[in-house]
């Protein structure tokens, strides 16, 4: 019976484990499908960008369903009929043509996605900070600095950002990022800022 009551006591803690990589995962899609709309913004163009957005609002609907099936907490399920709300947007804006508005609205859709990712795992007593989802953040607070959305708000948000990666000092890719970053080069390179996001990704592991 002891056997018993350990394995079950071991899938338990497992299927928690997973709910919190799950919603980890959520912060981090919020934050990447707006940094890539904008991308789509400043270039309509990019064929692989409007794939990877539809890609990521998939992840999101298999993460939502993940959490859903595995909880029974009412607020969590409350908020996520919320932020799968807030998702259904995000596919809607998808369908219109690119504008600045919509642009404004998905950064507005990331940041309610990324408050309810918080609000689940704070209701866990967790505080996991993933780098890949900083990375992220970082990422699409270039663009919408760059592409004139909140510039000076987002531009106080990226340097407590830059903060938590102090350690990657002798990353080459690092360097280059932090480089342009801080506007130490004049021209604004967003595909090479997508190219050393990738690389740092790898470097940093899947979460």
């Amino acid at each position: 019976m002891m056997c018993i009551i350990t394995l079950n006591a071991n899938a338990a803690t497992t299927e928690a484990q997973k709910s919190i990589e799950v919603t980890e995962d959520i912060k981090y899609l919020s934050q990447k499908i707006a940094n890539d709309y904008l991308h789509l913004y400043h270039d309509p163009e990019k064929r692989d960008v409007k794939a990877q957005l539809q890609t990521s609002i998939k992840k999101l609907e298999d993460n939502f369903r993940f959490i859903a099936k595995n909880t029974n907490n009412l607020d969590t399920k409350n908020i996520l009929d919320f932020l799968s709300y807030n998702k259904d947007q995000m596919k809607e804006i998808l369908t219109y043509d690119i504008s600045k508005d919509n642009a404004s609205s998905m950064l507005d859709l990331s940041a309610t996605l990324l408050e309810g990712a918080n609000s689940i795992l704070s209701q866990r007593a967790q505080n996991h900070h993933k780098q890949k989802f900083h990375l992220m953040k970082i990422s699409k607070l270039y663009m919408a600095i760059n592409l004139n959305f909140d510039a000076e708000n987002n531009r106080n948000i990226l340097k407590q950002e830059l903060v938590l990666f102090k350690h990657l000092g002798a990353n080459y890719s690092w360097r280059a990022f932090k480089s342009v970053l801080e506007g130490k080069q004049s021209c604004f390179v967003p595909n090479i800022v997508s190219i050393l996001v990738k690389d740092l990704e790898n470097s940093l592991g899947k979460i």
